[in-house]
C-alpha cells in the first residue's frame, strides 16, 4: 500500500508546474516573476504574478500586467494603472481569493 501512495505522490509532484517569466523593468533590470493566474477581459490578456524573490514571504503582493503588444514570439506587458485596477477589482478579488494574495 505504501508503494501505491508513493506512486500517487510522485504523480502529483509531476503535475505541479510553476510557470515563471523574466521581465525587464524600467531601469533595465531583469525581474523574475511566478505567474499565478492569467485571464482575458474585454479582449485584453492579463497576467497576475508575484516576484520570485518574495515567494517565501509572509506578505506577498500580486502584480497585474496587461498585454500591450504581441508578435510571433514576443509579448510586451505593462503594469496596469490604478484606474484599470479599479475596473478589474471585483474580478481580481474573486480570482485571487483562492491564493490568499493581495493585489497591488
Amino acid at each position: 500500500m505504501n508503494e501505491n501512495l508513493n506512486d500517487d505522490l510522485d504523480l502529483m509532484d509531476d503535475e505541479i508546474e510553476i510557470e515563471s517569466i523574466v521581465m525587464t523593468d524600467e531601469d533595465g533590470n531583469d525581474v523574475e516573476y511566478m505567474i499565478i493566474d492569467e485571464f482575458e477581459q474585454n479582449g485584453t490578456n492579463y497576467l497576475v504574478m508575484i516576484r520570485m524573490e518574495d515567494i517565501d514571504s509572509d506578505e506577498v503582493e500580486a502584480v497585474i500586467f496587461k498585454e500591450v503588444e504581441a508578435t510571433n514570439d514576443e509579448f510586451v506587458y505593462e503594469e496596469i494603472s490604478e484606474e484599470e485596477y479599479n475596473a478589474l477589482e471585483e474580478i481580481l478579488k474573486q480570482r485571487l481569493d483562492e491564493f490568499d494574495i493581495e493585489a497591488k
